[in-house]
């Protein structure tokens, strides 16, 4: 949220009008034309968009409190149940929102009594902490890497909180005025941050111990108003003043170049996280602008906006965005959606249709498809490979054994190591190595348990870890043995066992060597488990996560992200999918629980893309497959929509190939195992902006 600050005018007024019922935005309207979705009152020099609830907006109005919507502007109400009343009526003066960057359904409030805090998404609140600041027009961050450290903004200068709001104290060192209107913070490199004072702009690179100008190069030593960094290159920086026009600076602010008219008043800013290159600014006078190509050229956004009056910009941060505008008079609303990225073309026709098979990609760019179910007849002994430049299928040799719901892994070496699978009613012991320069198997030894539903992770000095699994079509006994196997001697031995026996888990190796094996099939009561543990090669010792994970989950994904994150998504209960994911941050070796992805799916795949976002497509729920496809931005940590699949699937392969699209492979689509397969490739937009991520 980037705004203005002032005291709300016409407060008995607002009180009867901010109740009653609004026209609001709705998914039939048409993108890029404004709707009023807010009463006719104002100014609404502040508003801030929930993160992660679509539709939910607040507004900070001083003494009458917090104006709330959950519909998307239908209707408004107050959220001010625990604010501080006054002796003449009203309540404590709220000037500016923060939300937890974990735990979104947590956040704070400034105000001129100190901070509070709710933790129901802002409808009841209680004061927090000790030593905040008390000055009206606050403005309120969070560290979006460690939601302990806060910074707040106001008359009195800057003020800091490593404490998660608790304690405070000031931080306003090199600061020569003190009259803060504008906090911005780089949300990858969380130790820079910028200030807008009166008199320019100041900016920290050391959490906030030191501060130094920064209006060489260009800027106006002037009323710095607004700041927004481009969160994707936040060398990027854009500064809006009032009566100068709007600044941009590439390389942090070191030298500046205006981009607006000289005379313009800059109330809001607004960066598309997807799309950078896309920038829209408010303008007091004239209304909203917007920029595709960073702010070189901008042109009138104004189409259904009938208050030219911005005083304030809001964007829901995740696709599809909807862009909000404050005016001096009532609130618009914009839906930006675009086509949903990505491409699903197809790519030719397995000789065989198979689901609960496996896909590994060989070292000269082709796909390996092994085994699997053919529906009618039990599981395939068959193979197949795929050859990207041709776009076509051929059959490679047959495996000794037929299996499905088994492992394939491509080894250091280029061979491929199949490890166990489901026959005939029990778990395979036997393994085998496939050699792509002559087509052909060899014997790979035998575990010393058959097992399926297990997991294989290849470590990092190339020997591999197999746990888990069960044992027969009744999953009696369920297998918490593990053993390795060693290319170098083809041989098996065993590993230390887990402490909880597991299916249909994942096993995850870490940027330290370590293995993360995460969730699977089932608690004493039947429920997936939420527990995860860590095997360390070196030791041949395992030991648990600092917590368990916030859900049960079963039949998920785990996708080790660019910064060594593990994000789990998904996973289900019986046939019921979950909608929810968490991430696993080895550093802190904890969980934290994320926003809900836009289908509930259990049995679907997730695959790193080069461009370090994750696709996650098909699955099933409620035992129907589907076919929707999202991506998960660990830039921005939103979900968006994607193309959905062309035909729904479960239980399919998903493999990023050497060019960079993600071949898709057979599954089921709620009643036969599938032959077809598909290619994801990106639109050119998402392939300009690729996350740069650092911790």
């Amino acid at each position: 949220m980037l705004r203005r600050t002032s005291i709300p005018k016409a407060i008995l007024a607002a009180l009867f009008i901010l109740l009653t019922v609004s026209p609001a935005i709705t998914a039939q309207a048409d993108p890029g034309v404004w709707q009023q979705i807010g009463p006719s009152y104002g100014p609404y020099t502040s508003i801030y968009a929930h993160p992660a609830m679509p539709g939910t907006l607040y507004i900070p109005l001083g003494s009458v409190g917090i104006q709330k919507t959950t519909n998307g502007g239908k209707t408004w109400y107050f959220a001010n149940t625990g604010l501080n009343t006054k002796p003449g009526g009203g309540y404590s003066s709220v000037s500016a929102f923060a939300f937890d960057p974990v735990t979104p359904s947590t956040m704070y409030a400034a105000t001129g009594d100190g901070l509070f805090k709710s933790t129901d998404n802002g409808e009841s609140w209680s004061p927090f902490g000790s030593g905040f600041p008390y000055a009206y027009g606050n403005e309120l961050i969070i560290d979006p890497q460690n939601p302990q450290i806060f910074y707040a903004g106001n008359s009195q200068g800057v003020f800091k909180s490593t404490t998660g709001g608790n304690a405070w104290v000031s931080s306003s060192i090199g600061l020569t005025n003190l009259s803060i209107a504008a906090l911005a913070i780089d949300p990858l490199h969380p130790s820079t941050l910028y200030a807008g004072t009166n008199s320019g702009l100041f900016k920290t690179t050391n959490s906030g111990t030191l501060w130094a100008t920064a209006n060489k190069g260009g800027l106006a030593s002037t009323d710095v108003y607004i700041i927004a960094v481009d969160p994707v290159t936040p060398s990027n920086v854009y500064v809006g003043t009032l009566g100068h026009g709007l600044y941009k600076s590439t390389n942090g602010g070191d030298d500046w170049v205006l981009i607006t008219g000289p005379t313009s008043y800059i109330a809001g800013l607004a960066i598309i996280p997807e799309d950078p290159s896309t920038v829209f600014y408010g303008d007091w006078y004239s209304g909203v602008f917007k920029s595709t190509n960073g702010g070189d050229s901008w042109h009138a956004f104004n189409t259904g906006l009938t208050d030219g009056l911005v005083d304030s910009l809001a964007l829901y941060p995740s696709s599809p965005h909807t862009l909000y505008a404050g005016t001096e008079n009532t609130i618009f609303a914009v839906d930006l959606s675009v086509s949903a990225p990505g491409l699903w073309t197809q790519a030719g026709t397995m000789p065989d249709a198979r689901e609960l098979h496996a896909a590994s990609l060989l070292t000269d760019g082709r796909v390996l498809v092994t085994g699997g179910a053919s529906g009618c007849c039990g599981p395939l002994n068959s193979a197949a490979l795929y050859n990207p430049a041709s776009n076509d299928w051929s059959p490679a040799a047959s495996m000794a054994a037929a299996r499905q719901s088994h492992s394939a892994l491509a080894l250091t070496d280029g061979r491929v190591l199949v490890v166990g699978g489901y026959s005939h009613g029990s778990g395979l012991a036997s393994a085998e190595l496939y050699n792509p320069a002559s087509n052909a198997w060899s014997p790979a030894g035998s575990m010393t348990q058959g097992r399926f539903d297990h997991t294989a992770t290849l470590l990092k000095d190339g020997r591999v870890l197999v746990v888990g699994g069960c044992a027969n079509d009744l999953c009696s006994p369920q297998l918490s043995s593990a053993e390795l196997y060693d290319p170098k001697t083809n041989t098996w031995s065993s590993a230390t066992a887990m402490t909880t026996p597991r299916d249909g888990h994942t096993a995850t190796l870490l940027a330290d060597g370590l293995v993360l094996v995460a969730g699977g099939c089932c608690d004493t009561n039947g429920h997936p488990l939420r527990s995860a543990v860590l095997y360390d090669p070196e030791t041949n010792t395992w030991s648990a996560t600092n917590i368990e994970m916030l859900d049960g989950r079963a039949f998920h994904t785990a996708t080790v992200l660019p910064d060594g994150r593990v994000l789990l998504a998904g996973g289900g209960e019986d046939i019921y999918g979950l909608g929810s994911s968490e991430i696993y941050v080895p550093e802190a070796n904890t969980w934290s629980l994320f926003r809900n992805m836009d289908a509930m799916r259990m049995g679907h795949s997730a695959v790193l893309l080069p461009n370090g976002n994750v696709l996650v497509a098909g699955g099933s729920n409620a035992g129907s497959a589907i076919a929707s496809a999202e991506l998960y931005n660990p830039y921005t940590n939103t979900w968006s929509p994607s193309k959905s699949l062309s035909t729904p699937r479960k239980m399919h392969t998903a493999t990023v190939l050497a060019n960079g699209k993600v071949l898709v492979t057979g599954g089921e689509d709620g009643g036969n195992p599938l032959a077809s397969a598909e290619l994801y490739s990106f639109t050119t937009r998402h392939q300009l902006y690729l996350p740069a991520l650092r911790r």
